[in-house]
């Protein structure tokens, strides 16, 4: 298993993709993004016993132990530096509140941003 963070996404929706670059820049490399259809998810979940989250779902993994849906949005923010701190006060809210929302954006987003064959996140 891999020990620095990696936050898999749909690299097939425009929405996860785009946030994922952007991710990617905030964080300066800190953290590894992923698109959950590429060659490395498919290997990274091979070799453990982690479970392949369904595409309309994100997986934060932290070197250790990982977190799906808004815990794993949430699980990025102390990464993306300063000026984003403010998104840290997410946690005041219960996870099932937070996950409904969560649910309904990934429900909603490939018809709200649409979709892309090439997947820009690597993999």
């Amino acid at each position: 298993m891999m020990n620095r963070p990696i936050l898999f996404l749909d690299g097939e929706c425009v929405m996860c993709s785009r946030l994922g670059r952007w991710i990617k820049t905030q964080t300066q490399g800190k953290i590894d993004v992923q698109a959950l259809q590429g060659k490395m998810a498919q290997d990274f979940f091979q070799q453990g016993d982690i479970p392949k989250p369904a595409v309309d779902s994100v997986l934060f993994w932290d070197g250790r132990r990982y977190f799906t849906e808004s815990d794993a949005a949430l699980k990025v923010v102390p990464y993306l530096g300063w000026k984003w701190f403010w998104l840290r006060l997410g946690w005041i809210f219960p996870r099932f509140f937070r996950n409904v929302i969560y649910r309904w954006v990934a429900r909603n987003r490939k018809k709200w941003f649409g979709e892309q064959e090439f997947c820009e996140l690597g993999g």
